[in-house]
């Protein structure tokens, strides 16, 4: 063998992405933010893989997973999510399974304000088709009865307050 054959045979033991043809060019964005192309056998992303047959392996599970939801993952919903879609990120955003569902806190109201049960129950059901998880169903009602209660003693004190009529 050639001595600078060897040399570069040696070489390609210690690296194997020095084998990769310096002709097979990507593009690639350098630290100072501008895109430059290079051989692929400096891209940085080969740098983690030890042998051809570790790149060449997780090439195919990269390839394998492309189109697959990994675990955790929520589509972005747009104007073409379908209802089960739909049922799946609210789910996932922390929306009880049923308007039952809800667990919610003790709201501090006035002792002459009560709330009824059966508004208690549409304002659930009506959280629950709008996909809200507990969380926001409390911060809602603890903005929204307050200021129910506020209007109602205004209105018995014989004030407008935000009521027009």
């Amino acid at each position: 063998m050639h001595r600078a054959a060897m040399k570069q045979a040696k070489i390609a033991e210690r690296d194997w992405r020095t084998t990769l043809p310096r002709e097979w060019t990507i593009m690639h964005r350098g630290g100072d933010g501008r895109e430059v192309e290079i051989p692929i056998g400096e891209h940085p992303s080969l740098t983690k893989y030890n042998s051809k047959d570790e790149a060449v392996k997780a090439l195919v599970h990269a390839q394998r997973m492309l189109g697959r939801r990994p675990e955790g993952y929520m589509p972005v919903p747009g104007e073409s999510t379908s209802p089960e879609e739909w049922e799946q990120i609210y789910a996932a955003l922390g929306r009880p399974q049923d308007p039952e569902g809800y667990r919610l806190l003790q709201l501090p109201l006035s002792d002459n304000f009560e709330i009824r049960d059966e508004f208690l129950r549409e304002f659930l059901i009506v959280a629950h088709k709008q996909g809200l998880n507990t969380k926001q169903t409390e911060a809602l009602l603890g903005w929204f009865l307050p200021k129910v209660a506020e209007l109602r003693v205004e209105m018995q004190q014989g004030r407008s307050g935000g009521v027009h009529t």
